[in-house]
């Protein structure tokens, strides 16, 4: 083989690489390129489940306290009514304390008009 043909093969094979190296970098940048697009996807997707499940927190801690909020208002009217029932009663043991004391004011004072 001649020199000159030698050279031309050599210069071939070197185009040939040239090329298959464009192909490996052009390769390369789509796997970059598509990964950085998966990455991204998933970022989205974890954001979004974050804020899904801050937002269902964030329900169940309200549902919580509202019922925790109805509790205490609801023991708070039965003990309003105990008081209540407590102070009609006590208020009917004092309207017959007074009566029978106008009572006896009154036969007092008849004895001493007598």
């Amino acid at each position: 083989m001649k020199k000159k043909d030698v050279l031309i093969k050599i210069k071939q094979e070197e185009e040939r690489n040239k090329e298959r190296i464009r192909e490996a970098e052009q390769r390369r940048d789509k796997m970059i390129e598509s990964a950085r697009l998966e990455a991204h996807k998933i970022r989205e997707e974890a954001e979004q489940k974050a804020a899904r499940l801050y937002r269902e927190a964030l329900e169940e801690f309200e549902q919580e306290r509202t019922q925790e909020e109805q509790a205490l208002i609801e023991e708070q009217e039965a003990r309003l009514e105990e008081m209540r029932a407590h102070s009609r009663s006590r208020m009917d043991e004092a309207v017959s304390q007074l009566v029978e004391e106008f009572e006896r004011y009154i036969n007092a004072q008849a004895e001493e008009n007598e």
